[in-house]
Protein backbone atom coordinates (compact mmCIF):
# COMPACT_ATOMS: atom_id res chain seq x y z
CA UNK A 1 0.00 0.00 0.00
CA UNK A 2 2.77 2.41 0.91
CA UNK A 3 4.63 1.42 -2.28
CA UNK A 4 1.67 2.37 -4.48
CA UNK A 5 1.31 5.71 -2.66
CA UNK A 6 5.04 6.38 -3.13
CA UNK A 7 4.75 5.59 -6.83
CA UNK A 8 1.83 8.05 -7.18
CA UNK A 9 3.76 10.73 -5.24
CA UNK A 10 6.78 10.30 -7.54
CA UNK A 11 4.57 10.66 -10.63
CA UNK A 12 2.87 13.76 -9.18
CA UNK A 13 6.28 15.30 -8.45
CA UNK A 14 7.46 14.58 -12.00
CA UNK A 15 4.33 16.17 -13.48
CA UNK A 16 4.73 19.18 -11.19
CA UNK A 17 8.35 19.64 -12.30
CA UNK A 18 7.27 19.36 -15.93
CA UNK A 19 4.48 21.93 -15.39
CA UNK A 20 6.90 24.29 -13.63
CA UNK A 21 9.41 23.89 -16.50
CA UNK A 22 6.75 24.63 -19.11
CA UNK A 23 5.55 27.61 -17.07
CA UNK A 24 9.08 29.01 -16.77
CA UNK A 25 9.62 28.51 -20.50
CA UNK A 26 6.36 30.36 -21.25
CA UNK A 27 7.32 33.20 -18.91
CA UNK A 28 10.76 33.45 -20.54
CA UNK A 29 9.30 33.45 -24.06
CA UNK A 30 6.71 36.07 -23.07
CA UNK A 31 9.42 38.27 -21.55
CA UNK A 32 11.57 38.00 -24.70
CA UNK A 33 8.64 38.86 -26.98
CA UNK A 34 7.61 41.76 -24.76
CA UNK A 35 11.17 43.10 -24.74
CA UNK A 36 11.46 42.80 -28.55
CA UNK A 37 8.15 44.58 -29.17
CA UNK A 38 9.05 47.32 -26.65
CA UNK A 39 12.46 47.77 -28.32
CA UNK A 40 10.80 48.01 -31.77
CA UNK A 41 8.27 50.56 -30.46
CA UNK A 42 10.93 52.60 -28.64
CA UNK A 43 13.11 52.81 -31.77
CA UNK A 44 10.11 53.75 -33.93
CA UNK A 45 8.94 56.54 -31.65
CA UNK A 46 12.01 57.90 -29.87
CA UNK A 47 15.23 56.80 -31.62
CA UNK A 48 17.89 59.33 -32.44
CA UNK A 49 17.75 60.44 -36.09
CA UNK A 50 20.71 62.19 -37.67
CA UNK A 51 19.88 65.48 -39.43
CA UNK A 52 22.34 64.57 -42.20
CA UNK A 53 22.07 60.77 -42.54
CA UNK A 54 18.50 60.27 -41.40
CA UNK A 55 17.59 57.04 -39.69
CA UNK A 56 20.43 55.24 -41.51
CA UNK A 57 22.84 57.06 -39.18
CA UNK A 58 21.50 55.08 -36.19
CA UNK A 59 23.53 51.98 -35.34
CA UNK A 60 20.43 50.20 -33.96
CA UNK A 61 18.65 50.32 -37.34
CA UNK A 62 19.57 46.74 -38.31
CA UNK A 63 17.98 45.37 -35.14
CA UNK A 64 14.85 47.45 -35.80
CA UNK A 65 14.65 46.24 -39.43
CA UNK A 66 14.80 42.61 -38.31
CA UNK A 67 12.11 43.19 -35.69
CA UNK A 68 9.98 45.19 -38.12
CA UNK A 69 10.12 42.35 -40.66
CA UNK A 70 8.60 40.04 -38.00
CA UNK A 71 5.73 42.39 -37.18
CA UNK A 72 2.22 42.00 -38.64
CA UNK A 73 1.64 44.06 -41.82
CA UNK A 74 -0.42 46.70 -40.00
CA UNK A 75 2.32 47.24 -37.40
CA UNK A 76 4.98 47.33 -40.12
CA UNK A 77 3.07 50.01 -42.04
CA UNK A 78 2.54 52.08 -38.88
CA UNK A 79 6.19 51.71 -37.84
CA UNK A 80 7.47 52.69 -41.28
CA UNK A 81 5.15 55.70 -41.58
CA UNK A 82 6.05 56.90 -38.08
CA UNK A 83 9.78 56.46 -38.62
CA UNK A 84 9.76 58.11 -42.06
CA UNK A 85 7.68 61.04 -40.76
CA UNK A 86 10.11 61.50 -37.85
CA UNK A 87 13.04 61.30 -40.27
CA UNK A 88 11.48 64.05 -42.42
CA UNK A 89 11.12 66.28 -39.35
CA UNK A 90 14.67 65.60 -38.16
CA UNK A 91 16.08 66.35 -41.59
CA UNK A 92 13.99 69.52 -42.00
CA UNK A 93 12.06 68.08 -44.94
CA UNK A 94 15.13 66.79 -46.82
CA UNK A 95 14.64 63.42 -48.47
CA UNK A 96 16.50 60.31 -47.42
CA UNK A 97 15.87 56.73 -48.40
CA UNK A 98 13.69 54.82 -45.94
CA UNK A 99 14.92 51.64 -44.26
CA UNK A 100 14.78 48.65 -46.65
CA UNK A 101 11.93 46.97 -44.77
CA UNK A 102 9.85 50.12 -45.34
CA UNK A 103 10.34 50.30 -49.08
CA UNK A 104 7.44 47.93 -49.72
CA UNK A 105 5.02 50.25 -47.92
CA UNK A 106 5.94 53.31 -49.97
CA UNK A 107 6.78 54.01 -53.60
CA UNK A 108 10.55 53.93 -53.13
CA UNK A 109 11.39 50.66 -54.87
CA UNK A 110 14.22 50.77 -57.37
CA UNK A 111 14.31 48.05 -60.04
CA UNK A 112 17.70 46.68 -61.08
CA UNK A 113 18.19 48.94 -64.12
CA UNK A 114 17.46 51.93 -61.90
CA UNK A 115 20.01 50.77 -59.36
CA UNK A 116 22.72 50.58 -62.03
CA UNK A 117 21.78 54.05 -63.30
CA UNK A 118 21.79 55.50 -59.78
CA UNK A 119 25.15 53.95 -58.89
CA UNK A 120 26.67 55.17 -62.17
CA UNK A 121 25.34 58.69 -61.57
CA UNK A 122 26.66 58.70 -58.00
CA UNK A 123 30.09 57.52 -59.13
CA UNK A 124 30.14 60.10 -61.94
CA UNK A 125 29.20 62.90 -59.51
CA UNK A 126 31.99 61.88 -57.14
CA UNK A 127 34.53 61.63 -59.96
CA UNK A 128 33.51 65.01 -61.36
CA UNK A 129 33.53 66.68 -57.93
CA UNK A 130 36.93 65.16 -57.15
CA UNK A 131 38.40 66.60 -60.35
CA UNK A 132 36.72 70.01 -60.33
CA UNK A 133 36.82 70.87 -56.65
CA UNK A 134 39.20 70.29 -53.79
CA UNK A 135 36.84 67.99 -51.93
CA UNK A 136 37.92 65.79 -49.03
CA UNK A 137 37.34 62.04 -48.99
CA UNK A 138 34.63 62.54 -46.38
CA UNK A 139 32.84 65.07 -48.58
CA UNK A 140 33.04 62.72 -51.56
CA UNK A 141 31.61 59.82 -49.49
CA UNK A 142 28.81 62.10 -48.27
CA UNK A 143 28.11 63.16 -51.87
CA UNK A 144 27.90 59.55 -53.04
CA UNK A 145 25.66 58.52 -50.14
CA UNK A 146 23.40 61.51 -50.80
CA UNK A 147 23.13 60.62 -54.49
CA UNK A 148 22.31 56.98 -53.81
CA UNK A 149 19.66 57.91 -51.23
CA UNK A 150 18.12 60.93 -52.99
CA UNK A 151 18.13 60.04 -56.69
CA UNK A 152 15.62 57.15 -56.43
CA UNK A 153 13.04 59.59 -55.05
CA UNK A 154 13.86 62.26 -57.65
CA UNK A 155 13.05 59.91 -60.52
CA UNK A 156 9.37 59.67 -61.38
CA UNK A 157 7.63 56.33 -61.72
CA UNK A 158 7.59 56.82 -65.52
CA UNK A 159 11.32 57.54 -65.61
CA UNK A 160 12.04 54.39 -63.60
CA UNK A 161 9.75 52.32 -65.84
CA UNK A 162 11.42 53.66 -68.99
CA UNK A 163 14.89 52.98 -67.60
CA UNK A 164 13.89 49.46 -66.64
CA UNK A 165 11.94 48.49 -69.77
CA UNK A 166 13.51 50.41 -72.65
CA UNK A 167 16.35 52.78 -71.84
CA UNK A 168 15.94 55.02 -74.89
CA UNK A 169 17.88 58.25 -75.39
CA UNK A 170 14.82 60.28 -74.31
CA UNK A 171 14.48 58.26 -71.11
CA UNK A 172 18.18 58.66 -70.33
CA UNK A 173 18.11 62.38 -71.12
CA UNK A 174 15.16 62.90 -68.77
CA UNK A 175 16.76 60.84 -66.00
CA UNK A 176 20.10 62.62 -66.47
CA UNK A 177 18.42 66.00 -65.95
CA UNK A 178 17.01 64.74 -62.64
CA UNK A 179 20.42 63.30 -61.70
CA UNK A 180 22.20 66.59 -62.44
CA UNK A 181 19.76 68.45 -60.22
CA UNK A 182 20.25 65.94 -57.39
CA UNK A 183 24.05 66.11 -57.83
CA UNK A 184 23.96 69.90 -57.37
CA UNK A 185 21.84 69.57 -54.21
CA UNK A 186 24.06 66.82 -52.84
CA UNK A 187 27.24 68.80 -53.55
CA UNK A 188 25.80 71.70 -51.58
CA UNK A 189 24.84 69.39 -48.70
CA UNK A 190 28.36 67.92 -48.66
CA UNK A 191 29.86 71.41 -48.65
CA UNK A 192 31.54 70.97 -52.03
CA UNK A 193 31.72 74.35 -53.76
CA UNK A 194 33.76 75.75 -56.61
Amino acid sequence: MFGALGFVLVKVMQMARFAIGVGLLAVGASAAITYAVADWYRFTTTSEISPTDGVRGNSHLLVWENLNALMPAVAQAWGCKTLIDRQGQAMAGAHAAPPPTCQLHYDFETPQADVAFIEAQANAAVLLAGRQFSASDGQLRQLQRCMVETLPMALTRNQREELRLSPSSDALRSANVAAASVASECQAKAGITG
